[in-house]
């Protein structure tokens, strides 16, 4: 009789197929290469991949790898924002609470699109404090130039 984790209702062969399918130098291989590689046929990762607790298990795992990059993303998004790239600085604001943006229509049909920062950067070296406070919606260029894409 097969075992099953008890937290999942999986077995050990599905909890370890979820591993290799998440795992980031399994990531150029196919679904058929995997299997390959872990023993499984292929037509069974393909009706596993259909059973939800095994693709949670799969996120898990992948947002697990993906844990170990973190910092490294942070730290190049927080270095473009504070170069002043109007995309990053967008996205540095929103994740780290305190961006919202706001379009209203006047009663002539013009629409407005405002931004409010409110951001806390007790965080923040003095230095990087600075860089920010310099940084202004009119000192942000244009949407769609100097984001650098």
């Amino acid at each position: 009789m097969k075992q099953r984790d008890s937290s999942k209702g999986l077995t050990p062969r599905q909890i370890r197929a979820a591993a290799a399918i998440a795992d980031p130098e399994n990531a150029e291989l196919t679904l058929k290469e995997i299997g390959e590689k872990i023993g499984v046929p292929y037509n069974t990762l393909v009706k596993w991949r259909m059973n939800e607790e095994f693709l949670e298990q799969t996120r898990e795992f992948a947002r697990q790898a993906m844990r170990g990059h973190l910092a490294r993303v942070y730290n190049a998004l927080a270095k473009e924002a504070l170069s002043g790239k109007a995309t990053a600085l967008k996205i540095f604001l929103t994740h780290f609470d305190g961006y919202t943006e706001r379009t209203a229509t006047d009663l002539s049909g013009q629409v407005a699109t405002g931004v409010t920062l409110q951001f806390d950067a007790g965080e923040l070296s003095p230095q990087e404090r600075a860089q920010l406070q310099d940084v202004t919606p009119a000192a942000l260029p244009p949407p769609g130039e100097g984001d650098g894409e």
